[in-house]
């Protein structure tokens, strides 16, 4: 049999083509009439909006007089609506709040577009979630009186008997109910725990709960906020939420001197593990090793209560001093001090540790006040030996490789390498103490001419305590002569002052050096005493520019000697000398006029304040 084809050509132009053993084609499988999908369903939260999607159409496409197939029952109003024929939405007014149950059921006789009625069912339901804790104050992890009262903050009110009913608390794995507070101890304690609220704010969610019985001190707790407590909408918390704390040991004392034994020149603090009365802490006494009773810091006014209570020091050292409490030390909720805990302490104070110092790394002296560098001593001997080198070169290039000699020293490491050698020519001066040695002194070195100077102190005891002799030394120079520069791209200008009276020093010898001992410029300033560069200082600007190892410029005037190093433009920082600054950007530095380590002087000090 030969094959037939017949062309049709169809309203959606497809091209048919039959033969003799073409398939009949089958019906399609008729969908059943159900509710193929119903959000939300169980606990959820941050609901606004019901969505339904029907398995088959349910209304005309953009019928507006379409019943909704669903009967809403919530607390909360909205409203239904169509988007096309198998998508309904609910629109609630607002997000749902906590503890809410809402349900939808099937409207009775429910059917399609096409006439078919949708199997009977159960109600679709959900619920926004049952009482939760948001804050307990006390916070989560904190720590907790004996007979502590609790207030928690929930995201919705509960039910008092379901509370009472499903809280606990649990220490050493036992449980204990709780005790719901009356509405007078909620306010109580909201005021208490949030002092900055408007005045005759309510506290809204807020329970005070209280756990049944004394706790023990120091052990662990938890506050168990158990499933099963209810909204005042019926809908349950869902699981247990667990907040933990640690009640508070039993009152004791302990001591604190930043170390072991207590230093002698700081304070010794006493803490108690809760506050007591002011009274009482200013009862405490602290007997010296001449038996003399050291009374603690003055507690500051208006405080009725204090937890730590301070003796200030300095303390003889090397001495033994006794901590006394007096009698019957209660805390501010009336408990004694635990068993055992001592009503006397002794304490050991350490020996003063052997120390030197110089004011700084770098000083000027005036040449026409005392030529004098002060060295502080702490429990040195009577006797210091200190070897001092003057550096006289009229050779700036040797002049700024001393310099740099002493910038790379390390001052804050161990070195065994002193910076005055045996070799080096230098003196070795001995300072006398006037105090015996376990006392503090400031003692003052002569530097009798002008210059340059390194020193450096040969103490024998530094040297056994640590292996070296010491890494304090100090660079002084002795001069009457202000140096200061201005550099520029086309010229420069370097000016000259007397210390002394301020006034320009006329004919003074200015050299100009770079960092690697190169002469660029030499002249001599003039009636005002200044000195006008009119060249460019290329190096000065270039490879000397950023290196550690500054430019070297220096003023000669008969045996005087002055000089600066470019370094040391901008280089006073908020956190160099003792200048402090607050966080609204003003800097404040205070110094003195004249050295006040200088003896047998009036000393002045002014402030400097600026913005930055």
């Amino acid at each position: 049999m030969k094959k037939l084809c017949i062309t049709s050509i169809l309203a959606l132009g497809t091209l048919f083509c039959a033969g003799p053993h073409a398939a009949t084609p089958r019906a399609a499988k008729p969908v059943a009439p159900e509710v193929s999908e119903f959000l939300p369903q169980g606990e959820t939260t941050k609901v606004r909006q019901v969505t339904v999607t029907f398995a088959t159409p349910m209304i005309a496409f953009g019928d507006p007089r379409a019943p909704a197939p669903f009967i809403a029952s919530c607390a909360e109003p909205g409203q239904s609506r169509w988007i096309d024929p198998t998508h309904w939405v609910y629109d609630f007014e607002r997000d749902l709040p906590p503890g809410l149950a809402c349900s939808f059921t099937p409207r009775p006789g429910l059917r399609t577009l096409a006439g078919q009625i949708l199997p009977v069912r159960p109600a679709y339901a959900f619920n926004t979630g049952g009482p939760k804790v948001i804050n307990t104050y006390p916070y989560n992890s904190g720590e907790v009186r004996e007979e502590q009262s609790f207030l928690v903050e929930l995201n919705t009110p509960a039910v008092p008997v379901s509370i009472s009913a499903h809280a606990r608390c649990v220490s050493f794995n036992q449980a204990r109910a709780v005790e719901l507070l009356p509405l007078a101890e909620v306010e109580r304690l909201f005021k208490q725990y949030q002092p900055y609220q408007a005045p005759g704010a309510a506290p809204k969610n807020f329970v005070a709960l209280r756990c049944a019985g004394r706790l023990e001190n120091s052990a662990p707790l938890q506050l168990v906020w158990g499933a099963g407590i209810q909204s005042i909408g019926g809908v349950p918390s869902g699981r247990d939420q667990l907040l933990n704390y640690r009640v508070r040991p039993v009152l004791t004392y302990s001591h604190t001197c930043e170390r072991e034994p207590c230093y002698f020149e700081r304070p010794i603090q006493v803490r108690f593990s809760a506050p007591i009365s002011r009274a009482q802490a200013q009862a405490l006494t602290l007997t010296l090793a001449d038996g003399r009773p050291l009374r603690p810091h003055p507690v500051p006014e208006g405080m009725t209560h204090i937890a730590e209570v301070n003796f200030p020091g300095p303390f003889v050292p090397l001495s033994a001093v006794t901590l006394r409490l007096p009698g019957n030390i209660v805390d501010e909720d009336g408990r004694r001090l635990g068993d055992g805990t001592p009503q006397t302490l002794a304490l050991t104070i350490s020996d003063m540790p052997s120390a030197l110092s110089f004011p700084s790394d770098f000083g000027i002296v005036e040449r026409n006040w005392h030529r004098q560098v002060p060295i502080t001593l702490q429990n040195m001997e009577t006797r210091l030996p200190v070897r001092v080198q003057r550096i006289d070169t009229n050779d700036e290039a040797a002049l700024l490789r001393e310099l740099q000699r002493y910038a790379s020293f390390p001052r804050y490491e161990a070195s065994r390498t002193p910076l005055i050698g045996d070799h080096v020519a230098a003196e070795t001066r001995v300072l006398t103490r006037r105090q015996v040695e376990k006392s503090r002194e400031t003692v003052f070195l002569d530097l009798p001419k002008t210059g340059l100077y390194f020193i450096e102190p040969r103490t024998e005891r530094l040297r056994q305590r640590n292996g070296h002799y010491t890494n304090s030394v100090h660079a002084a120079l002795v001069t009457n002569l202000s140096v200061q520069y201005r550099l520029g791209k086309e010229n420069s200008l370097v000016w000259v002052t007397s210390l002394d009276r301020g006034l320009p020093v006329a004919g003074a010898a200015v050299r100009i050096t770079d960092c690697n001992g190169t002469r660029l410029w030499q002249g001599s300033t003039d009636a005002q005493g200044r000195a006008l560069i009119g060249q460019w200082l290329g190096a000065m600007h270039g490879s000397c520019a950023n290196r550690p190892e500054f430019s070297l410029i220096t003023a000669r005037s008969g045996d005087d000697l002055g000089f600066t190093l470019t370094g040391w433009e901008g280089r006073f920082s908020f956190w160099s000398g003792d200048i402090s600054r607050n966080s609204s950007g003003v800097i404040a530095h205070t110094c003195s006029t004249v050295r006040c380590s200088a003896p047998a002087r009036p000393c002045t000090c002014s402030t400097m304040c600026a913005m930055r």
